[in-house]
């Protein structure tokens, strides 16, 4: 399984995940000397990424676009037109969301989930902590 993480907005980045491994990430501002918190609005700049991976949108099986406000704009560009790319909230109430059962959305030939802002921060801090790798339960703050 290879999945595709995406952040759009201000400090844009992709990720690439294979069968639990991370093969590459990477902010958008490392990318040709952009400024600090550097925007991903294009989705041609996660095709360029992935092409410097060595892959191709078809080599992902499944995308997964970061959560952001509901008033944020979900505007992107894909071959040189804009797109409305829905997203999950920033945050859920009540906070017992299920993660497992994100917005999907099917976007013209483009398939991703969405999962709220917040589950990133949530997930990142557990996957990252020693309960994690020795498979215990957690509580957490995000």
């Amino acid at each position: 399984m290879r999945i595709c993480g995406i952040k759009f907005g201000h400090d844009g980045a992709i990720a690439v995940i294979e069968d639990g491994q991370l093969l590459g990430c990477i902010e958008l501002e490392k990318l040709n000397n952009q400024g600090r918190h550097c925007p991903l609005l294009d989705m041609s700049d996660v095709f360029r990424v992935l092409a410097a991976m060595g892959l191709r949108e078809q080599d992902i099986d499944r995308f997964a676009i970061d959560g952001w406000h509901a008033h944020a704009r979900n505007v992107f560009q894909w071959n040189e037109r804009e797109h409305h790319f829905p997203r999950a909230a920033y945050i859920h109430t009540p906070l017992d969301v299920d993660l497992r059962a994100p917005l999907n959305v099917k976007q013209l030939d483009f398939s991703y989930r969405s999962w709220p802002h917040y589950a990133g921060h949530a997930l990142g801090a557990y996957c990252s902590s020693p309960f994690a790798a020795r498979r215990e339960s957690s509580f957490l703050l995000s």
